[in-house]
């Protein structure tokens, strides 16, 4: 579901569950539905689970808020990224392709891969 706000006036209100082909749209100007998706982006904005310089940590907070493996995932996408994922997915039309998906396989395998560390006598 999607919310995009218009200056406190009335919020937008769009769905894809459960639509056959095309969203359910709805607008609001309700004062406590306003405030509502208010404070919901505000909180939101401020305390995201995800935060992060990097796109790899915020690979691994976000594996880690949906309860997967990071290293898992990491290794999955990886497999998926060598050996292609025509097999896993069959786009309904021939206007669509499994590219975006494939560079997004070979985007997380890099950003989550292991690197082992080295173990190093300590410097004196």
């Amino acid at each position: 579901m999607r919310f995009p706000l218009s200056h406190g006036r009335r919020a937008v209100i769009a769905t894809w569950v459960r639509a056959e082909g095309a969203s359910h749209l709805a607008v609001t100007v309700r004062p406590g539905a306003l405030r509502t998706f208010a404070d919901v982006t505000g909180h939101a904005s401020h305390h995201s689970v995800t935060a992060a310089e990097q796109a790899g940590r915020r690979l691994a907070a976000t594996a880690e808020y949906l309860s997967l493996d990071a290293s898992w995932l990491g290794r999955r996408c990886a497999q998926l990224s060598a050996v292609g994922t025509e097999r896993l997915a069959r786009p309904r039309s021939r206007l669509l392709g499994l590219e975006g998906l494939e560079a997004a396989c070979r985007f997380v395998a890099e950003q989550l891969v292991i690197i082992p560390r080295t173990w190093t006598e300590p410097t004196r």
